[in-house]
């Protein structure tokens, strides 16, 4: 009901990451209405919507639900919500500091597992705006340039919407270069991919495109296994003993989806890592390992 549906292509987002919640809905706010209106002065963007919901006792049609939404907030002891409105109107939700101090208590699995898997909110955070550069760039015909993109998806920080938003496109393989050679050209445009065309056949575009961070999320499961297994040994381990505490019999395997990962994911490191080959290699916890298994031990 409350969406701009003249943005064709975009859809609301309900993202839900470790420590926040954001409610992402296509448009700015209505003409005439500032962030500080919120909560007392209420425009109806779409009145036939609202009328007909009203008719049938779905909503009051008083302009009660930010008020509501912060009085419920307060009631569950969470930090106020936080309104932005910059092309779309966002809204991003933390939880109460004391019940989520104490959902830390975990098991060492949990603990581990969930402190590498913030590895991937960085990651997942890109692909969901890549989800939407490239909802803009399909709701147009042909190639646009950089500048249009960002008029269309109501941005203003040009660096923001560079790193936020076009890099993050181009990494995940959505679009691509009309002058690829030519990074900086004047005549510069950006298209969907194959990939990207493909990718809103039937599914919407952040399922799609979230599918990118498919992998990286398992990498670091795998990861935090690995991190248990070498922290419960005494010393440096080698790559033959991790693998074997692991009960891995497949060395290509082990190295590709549990070693490389960990070594990504900070978790671990090489005690001789200008020669990665050598035969008197081996891999102990980072500082950053060592701190997830103290913040662990502490919540025990």
């Amino acid at each position: 009901m409350h969406r701009d549906w003249f943005i064709d292509g975009a859809n609301v987002f309900v993202e839900i990451y470790t420590d926040r919640i954001e409610v992402v809905s296509p448009g700015s706010l209505p003409q005439g209405l500032q962030l500080t209106d919120l909560g007392s002065r209420s425009i109806r963007r779409n009145a036939l919507i609202a009328d007909l919901l009203h008719h049938i006792d779905f909503i009051e049609k008083a302009g009660t639900g930010i008020r509501r939404i912060r009085n419920e907030v307060r009631a569950q002891g969470s930090p106020e919500p936080k309104f932005e409105a910059n092309g779309f109107f966002t809204v991003t939700f933390r939880p109460n500091p004391e019940v989520r101090a104490s959902g830390d208590v975990r098991s060492m699995h949990d603990a581990t597992t969930e402190d590498t898997m913030e590895v991937t909110t960085e990651a997942t955070m890109e692909v969901t705006k890549a989800a939407r550069l490239l909802q803009a760039i399909t709701s147009e015909m042909g190639a646009m340039t950089r500048q249009e993109l960002q008029s269309l998806l109501g941005l203003k920080n040009d660096e923001y919407f560079r790193k936020a938003y076009l890099l993050p496109a181009l990494r995940a393989g959505l679009i691509e270069m009309t002058i690829p050679d030519k990074p900086r050209s004047q005549n510069q445009r950006y298209r969907p991919t194959p990939e990207g065309r493909d990718s809103t056949d039937g599914r919407s575009v952040y399922d799609a495109t979230m599918e990118v961070t498919t992998e990286a999320t398992m990498e670091v499961t795998k990861a935090a296994r690995l991190l248990q297994a070498i922290t419960s040994e005494m010393g440096a381990m080698t790559r033959q003993e991790l693998q074997s505490l692991l009960g891995l019999k497949n060395d290509e395997y082990f190295r590709k989806a549990y070693l490389l990962p960990a070594l990504r994911a900070g978790l671990i490191e090489m005690t001789i890592p200008d020669k990665p080959r050598s035969q008197n290699q081996r891999y102990r916890p980072t500082p950053e390992g060592r701190d997830v298994l103290r913040r662990t031990s502490e919540s025990q």
